[in-house]
């Protein structure tokens, strides 16, 4: 009797969304005919096909562009631009060839040569534009390209080679209510689909924009397992095509067709897809969330809504008590409040509570020694799981109690979607542990880190892996993650600028258990290095299936690993595996006294303990010398290169907020620690 009550709540909930009465517009353009490249066979049925799906939800506008030249392209951008300025949802759809040169991704017209680099910008159309015409909707701004198809341009860079990126695109940072699609993620070819046919991603997207109550997040997912089921290897791709998308967008359902969905089944109902529907459908809301985790307990759904009760719970727990008169205490006239946002729960709680020591000692200390112009530090905990929506909640709660200060977050999906909010909100951040290039290439104002780029640490780990093992078999593996994705394809990047070709480049979902598939065909490639991008936990249980499977091949990986926590899930086979980091912050001088003191309480500094200590630092230091508690003042003081004096040493950040200098090495895991390994040099 429960479930059918939970089943008819869950329908009731999808019933409720309200109808899309406003106006929703669309654009759906198919380059097929290149005049000096091959013709492609698919986008003439492609822009039909997903022109009328858009039509039979109800779409009040669709116009179908085809075959469009540079000139009548940007003109047809522009005079959508228009029509999409007062809609509440723009799509921008497009069927073709997508090329990215110099991480910049373009659209070609159908008269595109591109024979060098730089004729991109004046030959091709860039990706902004597509963006800047559906800028003007309220609701949702979406972007689809299904445009990650061979590329046949020559693209010759000024040395006259081969360009280092010609296939596929590269994935972008979304705007506010923004939604970008990709047909295939970054550096991988699409397929064009068969000369009668469609494209495996426009047959996918057709098919499932049209559900009844489906909300388009949801759409995107099922577009991305149906490609993932439909396709495999090819000539240009070593796997199946995954699509994926980026995306910015509120906690409003946005649903195409708003028509009522079908009852679900009841008993019939796959007990792990009835509790996914009780997710969905319970949202942020504490007590749907309590009955999701306690009627589907044995399922995946089940524990993650257990896991966002407790996040929920603990963050309640942290609102500051009301003062008589209204206001939040200790804004702004009372403690500088400083927010630390980060894992508490989760895979990644053990670097969570690093961060939480790191701010707790910080602020202790810094109390002890008279606070900061007059005032007291407060530190305001909160639990992001690293998860991004999760994260842009624990930002929006920021903002409305007035925080200005913020360290964290820990990963770079949770730190990218929430930064925006920060800088609506004069809220400055500073990141202990993002690596992803995109977080300080966004060109926010309030962004900044105290670690190096993860761009720096794959070419890094690129050159060592080309000089030591250039002539093994390679392969490239990562967890789809946002820092994952950007090591690995940095990694790839520069192995190719040495001359180094990997025998196989791949991914794994985060969320993946079962990687036994993945392990056997390591093992069957032969595979002697492995680079692994993504998440320590991931790793852990990769190396205890790739040894299970009889593979021997040495495991490299990125700054992620810099924990214990790994070896205690891969337990001995991670023996002898190397990542990168920076050097230990343990051995510095200038930490040496802070260090002893967390081990005299009973607790080892490791990886973002004393990263985290030093960024509050960097913020108190910048208060200290404007004179005043102004976010803005204190960003622009960092920016300016003025040394800071922390547990780090001294250290700068550069105009953009990432660190100036910096540098890597090598640690291996061994008998249960891990070191640096001077042997490499």
């Amino acid at each position: 009797m429960f479930r059918l009550l939970t089943a008819f709540f869950i329908l009731l909930a999808l019933w409720a969304l309200p109808a899309m009465a406003a106006k929703r517009v669309a654009l759906v353009i198919g380059n097929a005919k290149y005049i000096h490249v091959p013709i492609l066979n698919t986008p003439p049925r492609d822009v039909t096909l997903v022109a009328q799906a858009l039509r039979n939800v109800g779409f009040d506008d669709v116009r179908v562009a085809s075959n469009l030249g540079n000139e009548a392209m940007r003109r047809t951008l522009r005079e959508f631009s228009d029509i999409a300025a007062d809609a509440e949802v723009a799509i921008v759809y497009f069927a073709g060839h997508g090329i990215e040169v110099n991480r910049v991704n373009y659209l070609a017209p159908v008269d595109a040569q591109l024979k060098k680099s730089k004729d991109a910008e004046f030959e091709a159309v860039a990706l902004e534009q597509f963006r800047t015409a559906v800028a003007g909707a309220s609701k949702l701004r979406m972007v689809v390209l299904d445009a990650c198809r061979n590329n046949p341009f020559p693209l010759e860079a000024k040395d006259g080679t081969r360009a280092a990126r010609s296939i596929g695109l590269v994935e972008v940072q979304p705007g506010v209510n923004e939604l970008i699609a990709f047909s295939a993620q970054q550096g991988v070819v699409a397929d064009d689909g068969p000369a009668d046919g469609n494209s495996p991603f426009a047959a996918a997207l057709s098919k499932w924009m049209v559900k009844p109550g489906m909300d388009i997040r949801f759409v995107m997912g099922h577009v991305r397992d149906e490609v993932l089921a439909n396709t495999g290897p090819t000539d240009n791709r070593e796997g199946p095509q995954i699509p994926y998308v980026e995306s910015s967008l509120g906690g409003d359902q946005i649903v195409f067709n708003a028509a009522p969905p079908p009852a679900p089944a009841g008993s019939g109902l796959d007990r792990n897809a009835e509790a996914k529907l009780a997710f969905d459908a319970a949202g942020n809301d504490l007590n749907m969330l309590k009955t999701v985790a306690s009627e589907f307990a044995e399922t995946t759904w089940g524990k993650l809504a257990a896991g966002r009760v407790k996040s929920l719970e603990s963050q309640l727990a942290l609102l500051p008590p009301k003062t008589d008169d209204g206001p939040v205490q200790g804004q702004p006239d009372g403690d500088i409040v400083i927010g630390v946002a980060g894992p508490i729960t989760g895979p990644m709680a053990l670097l969570g509570e690093q961060m939480k020591k790191g701010a707790q000692r910080a602020i202790s200390d810094i109390n002890k020694s008279g606070g900061v112009l007059g005032r007291k530090l407060k530190l305001q905990l909160a639990d992001d799981a690293c998860d991004a929506s999760q994260a842009m909640d624990v930002a929006s709660k920021f903002a409305s109690e007035k925080v200005r200060f913020v360290v964290g977050h820990l990963c770079s999906k949770a730190s990218i979607p929430a930064s925006s909010i920060y800088a609506e909100n004069d809220i400055l951040q500073i990141s202990p542990g993002t690596t992803q290039p995109k977080f300080t290439d966004t060109g926010l104002w309030n962004v900044h880190r105290l670690i190096v780029r993860e761009d720096a640490q794959g070419p890094f780990a690129a050159k060592f892996v080309a000089r030591r093992y250039g002539d093994k078999n390679i392969a490239v593996i990562d967890d789809k993650t946002p820092y994952g994705s950007a090591l690995a394809a940095s990694f790839v990047q520069e192995l190719s600028r040495q001359g180094v070709s990997p025998s196989l480049v791949t991914s794994t979902d985060a969320l993946q258990t079962d990687l036994v598939p993945l392990a056997k065909n390591i093992k069957a490639a032969n595979i002697d290095v492995l680079y692994f991008g993504g998440n320590h936990d991931v790793a852990a249980n990769l190396i205890k299936q790739i040894r299970k499977a009889g593979s021997k091949a040495q495991m490299l990986s990125g700054d992620a690993l810099n924990t214990l926590e790994f070896w205690e899930i891969a337990g001995k086979v991670a023996e002898g595996v190397l990542y990168t980091y920076s050097a230990d912050p343990r051995i510095i001088p200038a930490a040496r006294k802070v260090a002893n003191q967390f081990r005299a309480s009973g607790f080892e500094p490791e990886s973002y303990t004393l990263i985290t200590y030093a960024a509050v630092q960097a913020i108190t230091q910048s208060l200290e010398s404007v004179g005043e508690v102004n976010s803005r003042k204190a960003a622009t003081w960092l920016r300016a290169g003025n040394p800071v004096d922390t547990v780090l040493g001294d250290i700068q950040l550069d105009s953009k907020g990432d660190i100036v200098g910096g540098g890597f090495v090598w640690y291996r895991f061994s008998k249960g620690k891990f070191a640096a390994d001077t042997s490499i040099k």
